[in-house]
């Protein structure tokens, strides 16, 4: 069997209402005795008719005898092959870059902190890539709302809502539905299509 070393590991994720018991259970430290373990809620959890329910879509969070429920997945270094493949029901906040042949989904957002490789990046809200794309070719972002970056080099681009490009957009096939914002005006190759 082939196995894909990018599928690292996921969160548990709740899809604003009930969270499922057994997934509690399963992260409790389980001693001989664990009748007297006491869960507080949290933020974004509340208990209603002796159920757990999330306000949010997120993922949830249990520290020490706290639950919560966080709306934001946060990646404190790179995308690469200790973090793996981002697939996320909330916004998802990377600090750094997101390597070469890694994909995040973020169903509210992606924001990039660094770079973005020959990589796929897509989301049903908006796409925001503080450093710059390097595509190589099959770097690939595909957003519901805008995308914004600082410049895009060999990526394909559709997106429904506008486009802001800070620098250049080089080599690069950009399709959207909204505007194309491109404030220094350097589109050199590629095609480029704005309704």
């Amino acid at each position: 069997p082939k196995i894909d070393v990018r599928m690292v590991g996921s969160s548990k994720m709740v899809d604003g209402g009930a969270l499922d018991a057994s997934a509690l259970m399963t992260n409790l430290d389980l001693r001989d005795d664990n009748s007297g373990v006491e869960i507080h809620l949290g933020s974004n959890a509340v208990m209603e008719d002796g159920k757990i329910y999330s306000q949010v879509n997120g993922r949830f969070v249990l520290e020490s005898d706290s639950l919560s429920v966080n709306p934001v997945y946060q990646v404190r270094g790179d995308v690469d092959y200790t973090i793996g493949n981002v697939n996320f029901i909330g916004l998802v906040q990377i600090q750094k870059d997101v390597l070469d042949d890694f994909s995040v989904f973020g169903k509210e957002g992606v924001e990039v902190g660094g770079v973005m490789g020959a990589a796929n990046v897509e989301s049903e809200g908006n796409i925001t890539v503080n450093g710059g794309v390097n595509g190589k070719g099959r770097g690939y972002i595909r957003a519901l709302g805008a995308v914004r970056a600082k410049y895009f080099n060999e990526v394909s681009a559709i997106c429904r809502g506008d486009v802001e490009v800070a620098k250049s957009i080089m080599n690069s096939t950009v399709k959207t539905k909204g505007k194309l914002v491109c404030p220094m005006g350097n589109l050199i190759g590629g095609s480029v299509v704005a309704l």
